[in-house]
């Protein structure tokens, strides 16, 4: 959002009212010539808004409600409403924070995240982004360098413009509902082996969705996946089928096709490894 005006001070704090770093999400507080004396006959909401300036004798602050960081350039970039928090497993969450995250990323012209809540209660972040080509398992990919795995919308949807009130404010109420379809991709692929169907199994408990619909080439995040199922998901791989795949591997990957492969090559290693005669081949 550009730079603060010169006469002007702008203030990015944290919950204690001191300096954050560069490039560290905060509140935004402004003070100079532009800051009133308060509001007029409100001395409970000029007390919650306007501060003594802890950096500047005898100025004072202006709590904006805005969340922002301030970037090496002097510039500032906008993280959305501080009241805009939400709480999702635990983790709070401001959505103007990942929706600048998307913004950054190649393609995109904007973007903005909210939190919904499911049918089964649970709440989850969804993106809503307008751009080139958009790819959401390439974004979702790009997200996880960058962000904490809580912080990665579970849906990503791409419209060609957001919606916007009659003075040019986001619409929320419009923006539609994540599509959700059961197989996450275009058409079903039933399971071709063992492996598949086992992991199918595990998809359904894991998802509460029925096996039957599942793909295998869905992405466990397309089908409502987060971090927190993520764990369970693994661990039920990894108890399952004797494995080591990672939380990372599902991330990467996270359909049952590269999954099962993966399981493959985990089992194909070991029972070479296990080879008397492939060790002693090796010398070992």
């Amino acid at each position: 959002i550009g730079k603060a005006i010169p006469t002007l001070g702008i203030y990015v704090l944290d919950e204690q009212q001191q300096l954050v770093p560069y490039g560290v999400m905060g509140e935004m507080y402004v003070g100079g010539s532009g800051v009133s004396r308060g509001y007029l006959n409100r001395p409970d909401l000029t007390a919650s808004k306007f501060i003594d300036n802890p950096f500047v004798t005898g100025d004072r602050l202006y709590r904006t409600g805005d969340r922002g960081r301030l970037l090496f350039s002097g510039e500032l970039e906008y993280g959305g409403r501080a009241d805009e928090q939400v709480k999702i497993r635990g983790y709070r969450i401001e959505p103007g924070e990942v929706a600048a995250a998307i913004r950054r990323l190649s393609g995109v012209h904007d973007a903005v995240v909210t939190a919904r809540k499911q049918a089964d209660g649970d709440t989850v972040l969804v993106g809503y982004i307008v751009g080139e080509a958009i790819d959401p398992a390439g974004i979702r990919t790009q997200l996880q360098s960058m962000l904490p795995g809580y912080m990665v919308p579970a849906y990503l949807m791409e419209l060609a413009s957001l919606p916007l009130t009659a003075n040019g404010k986001l619409a929320v109420q419009q923006l539609p509902a994540p599509e959700f379809s059961a197989s996450g991709s275009a058409s079903y692929v039933a399971p071709r082996t063992a492996t598949e169907a086992s992991l199918q199994s595990i998809w359904s408990s894991v998802l509460d969705l029925p096996a039957e619909q599942i793909s295998v080439e869905a992405n466990f995040f397309d089908l409502g996946g987060h971090s927190l199922k993520v764990i369970q998901l693994v661990a039920r791989i990894n108890q399952e089928f004797g494995v080591q795949v990672s939380i990372q591997n599902v991330f990467r990957e996270g359909t049952i096709e590269s999954i099962a492969g993966q399981i493959k090559f985990f089992k194909d290693q070991n029972k070479y490894l296990n080879d008397k005669d492939n060790l002693n081949a090796l010398d070992i």
